[in-house]
């Protein structure tokens, strides 16, 4: 049995997470309370989201379509409950970074994270500008061998600037660490930094391999700090409105899913002379473990935990040394099969939905907006297009909920443990591509 999360004054500690019973709750609704896969979309005192206006499942489906939360414009506050509930006067939140922040309001509790950003690469200017839209959290410190990449962050934000992250603890000032570095770095850092006493965000995967994600969770349950993997697809907006759309029934009962991610190489990410993505030593895998976590998540959100999978793995894309070309098959513990399809190519290519969720009345997929199709709407009609979306907005829905964690001591959205399904799920696919048989995912 997998263990379990508590709550309260514990409900920030996380621990290791083994196989799961033989029906895994889903992440999508109804699990077991205190499980360590207890949906992370609902837990007791919720986002707003979705206990204010939410109606119920078996609302309709125009309710579903039309329903647009109040203070739209301020996304990563409404959706992910960061309302600070203080004495201290705040201005106008339509400039984000125009709020009146104290170092402590009159109750005593800091009103601001100080957070290093730890690793200065093509990610963290992601990050730092999710980071923008979350007054509760200050940048005060950038970390990275390259002084000349924490320099370039400095002068954005006002950094202090260190080149290793032991100069940092001992000299800098800051609660937490957003690390974003290769894959192979991550469970040194982390518990280092969970033992100097700081709140961790770390980049997924949380690790290449499970052991080592174990020693990590470890690590956070003897901590009383904060400890996120940062798997933003779990704040998408377009994946949350799908969700909300599965679960009004808006397409009956899903009967398949496709994922088609075909990307090129950024040279933000993939150039330079020689990028840690391209070492399988550094990445700890190809496309899957990497990029595919966001493509999983999302899946998991919908549809529960995956059982099996079977996979092809290629390498089309020569300077990768793990698998550039991916292509899949899941099979959820409901029984439901999904085709799972991620291509690294320099190619052009053409336009694509990344999602198509096909159930028993109509299909719902994700290209550039969210489109439903059913009886009503035979040709497709845009799902709430009137409401802030966009992939971007999911790095400030994920800084939010990383500082009510922090802050005011609320569950995370997701536990850290949760990121092992991502992990386990890669790792399961690059089995079956060498024994050409369906693996699975738990065992």
């Amino acid at each position: 049995m997998p263990p379990r999360t508590g709550r309260g004054s514990d409900a920030r500690r996380t621990r290791p997470c083994g196989s799961p019973p033989p029906r895994q709750p889903s992440l999508a609704r109804g699990p077991p309370r205190n499980s360590c896969r207890e949906s992370p979309l609902a837990r007791d005192g919720g986002i707003p989201f979705r206990r204010g206006v939410q109606t119920s499942c078996s609302s309709s489906v125009d309710a579903a379509i039309s329903r647009v939360t109040v203070d739209s414009n301020h996304l990563p506050y409404y959706r992910f409950g960061l309302r600070r509930q203080h004495s201290t006067p705040v201005r106008d939140r339509s400039s984000p970074r125009e709020c009146l922040i104290a170092s402590k309001p009159e109750d005593g509790k800091p009103m601001t994270v100080k957070l290093a950003l730890v690793g200065c690469g093509a990610i963290s200017e992601w990050h730092r500008r999710g980071l923008e839209s979350v007054p509760e959290i200050e940048i005060t410190t950038a970390v990275d061998v390259d002084a000349a990449r924490a320099e370039a962050v400095a002068e954005k934000t006002g950094a202090t600037v260190f080149t290793s992250l032991d100069a940092a603890l001992e000299k800098g000032d800051f609660d937490a660490v957003d690390l974003m570095l290769p894959h192979h770095l991550h469970e040194a850092l982390a518990i280092q930094a969970l033992d100097a006493g700081k709140h961790v965000l770390l980049e997924k995967p949380m690790a290449p391999t499970v052991a080592a994600c174990d020693r990590i969770l470890a690590a956070a349950a003897n901590s009383d700090r904060v400890f996120m993997i940062g798997e933003n697809s779990q704040y998408w907006p377009e994946i949350l409105i799908i969700r909300d759309l599965i679960e009004a029934g808006a397409i009956g009962d899903v009967v398949t899913a496709r994922v088609q991610l075909f990307f090129p190489p950024m040279p933000a990410f993939y150039g330079g002379d020689k990028p840690w993505r391209m070492e399988r030593a550094a990445a700890g895998g190809g496309i899957s473990m990497d990029t595919g976590s966001h493509y999983i998540r999302p899946l998991r959100i919908w549809l529960g935990e995956i059982d099996s999978v079977v996979a092809a793995m290629e390498r089309p894309y020569a300077p990768m040394e793990a698998e550039s070309l991916t292509r899949a098959l899941f099979r959820f513990q409901s029984g439901v099969v999904v085709s799972f399809d991620l291509l690294l190519t320099a190619a052009p290519m053409a336009p694509q939905d990344l999602f198509r969720i096909t159930g028993t009345d109509g299909e719902i997929t994700l290209g550039a907006r969210v489109k439903l199709y059913d009886t009503d709407h035979r040709g497709g009609t845009v799902v709430r297009e009137d409401e802030p979306q966009g992939y971007m907005l999911s790095y400030a829905g994920q800084f939010a909920d990383f500082a009510r964690a922090v802050l005011d001591g609320k569950p995370l959205e997701a536990g850290a443990e949760v990121a092992v399904g991502e992990l386990r799920t890669a790792l399961a696919m690059e089995r079956s591509a060498k024994s050409l048989r369906w693996e699975k995912v738990w065992d």
